[in-house]
């Protein structure tokens, strides 16, 4: 097993079962790569050439390491080629806007894993529970958490 994780402060943390070539592969990582007796890893400072390298070795990079690469590139996210409408959501009673519309396909786009960071008013309960029609069969019973001023909006949007 050869994987790359991420620390809280986004250092690379680099772990594999002991083979002396892998040790000399990551030997030659940029500087700043280090052995970390205490949490039996190596960790290299976060950078798009230690990433490249790390991949080409055949290290698997863990999801949050992913994210700090699309980070690090810039990439942002685009719309689908298929964008989302209200029409294509049985069930939903009324009409998206199309940003909010733009925000269902954002989420459809990530399998539901993603952060609606729309300001105050603008429909992000509206978003997520349209993306939970979308998917009711599978996606439901969902947990939302919030605070509790907001339970009853949460419970009037649903009905």
């Amino acid at each position: 097993m050869k994987i790359v994780t991420l620390s809280k402060d986004d250092v690379l943390v680099i772990r594999f079962s002991y083979d002396p070539a892998t040790v000399a592969q990551v030997r030659c990582l940029p500087p700043g790569r280090r052995w970390v007796p205490e949490l039996k890893a190596w960790t290299c400072p976060l950078s798009l050439d230690a990433l490249a390298k790390l991949r080409g070795w055949g290290f698997e990079l863990a999801p949050p390491v992913l994210l700090a690469q699309d980070r690090l590139v810039g990439k942002e996210w685009t719309p689908p080629e298929t964008p989302i409408t209200s029409d294509d959501i049985p069930g939903l009673r009324g009409k998206l806007y199309p940003f909010q519309e733009a925000g269902v396909g954002f989420l459809e786009a990530r399998n539901g894993r993603g952060l609606i960071a729309d300001e105050m008013g603008l429909g992000k309960t509206i978003q997520a529970l349209a993306w939970l029609q979308l998917h009711r069969q599978t996606a439901l019973p969902a947990v939302v958490v919030c605070p509790a001023s907001l339970k009853g909006n949460w419970e009037r949007e649903a009905r």
